[in-house]
């Protein structure tokens, strides 16, 4: 991810562009690191602005991080750590991998396109909600009873479940999740019915 945000970084803007862009889009207490990242206390909106990829690399914004209803195909750029809300619904983006590592809030990204939870916050535990409805990788999250989708979304990118490159689904490893899970039945593979993706062994 380090090697994602130095290319990031080498692309991105001097000091003067940083200002300018967060002076346009209404970013307030914000400090430009020496490594380029942009940290923010308080909260970030950049909703509804039509962008397709961040313009400005961040860091850690200590209050809620709002980049919905963009044309955003990834979360390279986004936060590493967001104290409050991450939401980043009605984009266009594929994959996790590049967001926040940490978000003690709200996880919002429904209405996207994301394929699998690589890249969800390894701290996930002051999570206090999620919502990746209308998302391909949701449909896998409706054979599960349990309402602890934070435990279940761990333990299959743990098994790695999901092969995102090629969107298959590995029964195996849905069982191995099933079974570390209390109090919840593995379905047979016939019973799987999913649009996105192939079941393999």
């Amino acid at each position: 991810m380090l090697k994602r945000y130095k290319t990031f970084i080498k692309e991105s803007q001097t000091h003067s562009e940083i200002n300018s862009i967060c002076k346009h889009y209404g970013i307030e207490n914000y400090s430009i690191n020496e490594d380029g990242l942009v940290d923010v206390d308080g909260d970030v909106c950049i909703v509804r602005n039509n962008w397709g990829k961040f313009l400005i690399p961040f860091g850690h914004v200590t209050g809620d991080f709002r980049c919905s209803e963009n044309q955003l195909t990834s979360l390279d750029g986004s936060p590493h750590k967001v104290g409050g809300d991450f939401h980043c619904y009605h984009n266009n983006i594929y994959s996790l991998i590049g967001g926040p590592t940490s978000v003690g809030g709200e996880y919002k990204a429904f209405d996207n396109n994301i394929r699998s939870f690589k890249g969800f916050p390894e701290n996930h535990r002051s999570l206090m909600y999620i919502d990746f409805k209308t998302n391909p990788v949701n449909q896998l999250l409706a054979y599960f009873t349990s309402v602890d989708y934070l435990k279940v979304i761990h333990l299959m990118n743990e098994w790695g479940v999901i092969d995102d490159r090629v969107m298959e689904l590995s029964y195996g490893d849905m069982c191995e999740v099933f079974d570390e899970l209390e109090d919840e039945e593995i379905p047979a593979r016939e019973n799987y019915l999913l649009s996105y993706y192939t079941v393999v062994d």
